[in-house]
């Protein structure tokens, strides 16, 4: 039976972080340029300050992605969160929110 893991950023992933959430704003929102920035320099927009990006895999294939965006010592945002429409359904998302909220809380996230 095939699972899905949550694995951690790795560089070689970038394109998955940009391209998942760039369809999910693209169908429903619009891209703006703060949007841009961060799709395309993960990096500096949210590794560099202490926050993190975790990826969805499900058989060998990344299917979705969120971001913790560090706000403070104490604070978090969840930011950039897409899976596939492909494997929605699967609990890729849920499976996101609760390992992102577990992270935060080993790393001393209050809120």
């Amino acid at each position: 039976m095939k699972q899905i893991c949550v694995e951690n950023y790795r560089p070689e992933w970038r394109h998955y972080f940009a391209a998942l959430n760039k369809a999910w704003i693209e169908k429903f929102f619009v891209m703006e340029p703060v949007d841009e920035y961060v799709l395309y320099h993960p990096e500096e927009a949210i590794l560099q300050d202490g926050g993190v990006i975790l990826f969805a895999a499900y058989d060998h294939q990344i299917i979705g992605t969120v971001a913790l965006k560090k706000i403070d010592d104490t604070t978090m945002e969840l930011t950039k969160m897409a899976v596939d429409e492909a494997f929605q359904g699967l609990g890729a998302g849920k499976l996101l929110c609760e390992t992102a909220i577990t992270k935060a809380r080993q790393i001393g996230v209050k809120k």
